[in-house]
């Protein structure tokens, strides 16, 4: 029993840690000359209410169950349009956290990458249109659109009005993270660490249910789209 609790405990803290923006960058993603560059699911049974994992997601909430989030801060798209998370959430929306500069494999490529392939089974779905998703970075300080652009092309995720890649406005008291409750620390050079969260947000920016510590299921996360784009 004493070696099971040892690998658990492990594994805990394997999936914890986070990646410094600050040492090795990864040569196939996080280069700037990368960034510079522009370059079927079956429709889930909805009779039941949508099932997930209790440890690594919350309850799917009922409308009147959902508190509002503080959406009102300034993003700038991967094509350098400026607006605000609340003018994104004028439909369902899909928000997940990344950088360019992560140097853990199996964090910000795989998010980037899992949200390219959740667009693709939107797309499928006919949802498309109908809900939208987003990912923020972490490090406004170096993710210009185009770093982001490149970061979302090496990584399978396709960008347009429906599927975004968003840098919020720089701000040393990261406001816009500690309003959202992401799972991310900072410090002077960057940041420190971060988790894996998706945050599905109703037509009405309220938070309707959150995947956090591991990689979600893109399955599970579509039922919950095609819920809140249904309401």
């Amino acid at each position: 029993m004493k070696s099971v609790s040892t690998a658990l405990c492990g594994l805990a803290l394997l999936l914890l840690a986070g990646c410094s923006s600050r040492q090795s960058k990864m040569a196939s993603c996080c280069s700037p000359s990368n960034g510079g560059a522009d370059t079927a699911i079956a429709a889930p049974d909805l009779a039941a209410p949508p099932a997930a994992n209790e440890l690594f997601a919350t309850e799917f909430l009922p409308p009147a169950a959902r508190l509002s989030l503080p959406l009102d801060h300034r993003v700038t798209t991967q094509d350098g349009k400026v607006t605000t998370l609340r003018e994104l959430a004028d439909r369902p929306i899909a928000i997940s956290f990344a950088y360019s500069q992560c140097t853990n494999p199996n964090k910000c490529p795989r998010v980037v990458n899992a949200m390219g392939l959740l667009r693709d089974d939107l797309e499928k779905a006919g949802l498309l249109g109908r809900v939208r998703l987003a990912v923020i970075t972490y490090d406004p300080d170096n993710d210009t659109p185009a770093v982001l652009r490149g970061f979302a092309r090496v990584n399978g995720y396709r960008l347009d009005r429906d599927a975004l890649f968003l840098r919020p406005e720089p701000d040393p008291q990261h406001q816009l993270f500690r309003d959202l409750e992401v799972r991310a620390s900072f410090n002077e050079v960057g940041v420190a660490l971060h988790g894996i969260q998706l945050l599905l947000l109703d037509k009405q920016g309220r938070i309707a249910r959150s995947y956090h510590t591991l990689l979600w299921d893109n399955q599970q996360a579509l039922a919950d789209l095609r819920r809140l784009a249904e309401e």
